[in-house]
């Protein structure tokens, strides 16, 4: 329980500096953005050859550290036009206050929705697709993971989009390193998706990966948003996630 405590207040003390960093994205200056946000430079190097092959790539993401700035100082690292796909705000006011924080750098923003018609239009161009997909997904739009020891849902979308489009797949992963700075290492996760022809264990892979994030920085995730809302349906598969093995659990 000590443990617990510990993470639960180290949570909330990140969790407000992260609302407060998030207002500042309006008027931060790309220099300051970029010194606050470090590429590592294997990520750099990887993802610019991708880019000089003319390969597009797809990002997925989940709620770790401050995603709102490593998504942002992406166009300043990395030379991917980058498509990051969101869910419209029922506040228009707020709606549009978000969509002008977000593009401020370059990025094209997109309703979650309309993200495989923009991949359609683009297919001659080089791009990333990013993803943020640690949500919590209808019951009936979500492969079950085992994931931090639970039984998860998690959105399809990924695994669908990057086999239709046999994107390469990378995680990005977004490490605090002090108060107001973070790594951000983007890790391939799948250079072929389409390989993964069982379906679900690309979706387990990415959680692996978010999973192992959590496990060395547990404050740095998003534990408010409810992750664990529905309960496992009857007659459901659970993939259980790890890099290594995947095994399939009645």
């Amino acid at each position: 329980m000590d443990e617990l405590y510990v993470i639960e207040k180290r949570f909330y003390r990140n969790l407000t500096d992260v609302m407060v960093e998030v207002i500042k994205l309006k008027t931060i200056s790309p220099a300051q953005l970029k010194r606050r946000c470090f590429y590592t430079p294997e990520s750099v190097e990887l993802l610019n050859r991708y880019h000089q092959e003319g390969k597009s790539i797809m990002i997925v993401m989940g709620h770790m550290g401050n995603w709102e700035w490593a998504g942002a100082s992406y166009p300043l690292w990395n030379r991917h036009q980058v498509i990051t796909a969101y869910r419209p705000l029922r506040n228009k006011a707020y709606d549009n206050y978000i969509l002008k924080m977000r593009q401020r750098t370059g990025n094209v923003i997109v309703p979650m929705k309309k993200i495989p018609i923009e991949m359609i239009k683009r297919r001659r161009d080089t791009f990333a697709t990013a993803l943020i997909a640690d949500q919590t997904p209808r019951v009936d739009n979500a492969f079950w993971v085992r994931f931090l020891n639970q039984d998860t849902p998690v959105y399809k979308g990924t695994e669908i989009l990057s086999k239709k489009f046999n994107t390469p797949l990378f995680w990005g992963s977004v490490k605090r390193v002090k108060r107001g700075y973070y790594h951000i290492d983007l890790q391939l996760i799948a250079d072929a998706p389409r390989s993964f022809q069982d379906e679900g264990v690309l979706t387990a892979l990415h959680a692996s990966f978010l999973e192992k994030d959590i496990n060395q920085q547990p404050e740095s995730w998003l534990w408010s948003h409810r992750r664990w809302k529905h309960k496992l349906p009857e007659n459901i598969n659970v993939i259980s996630s790890g890099n290594d093995k995947f095994s399939v659990q009645s």
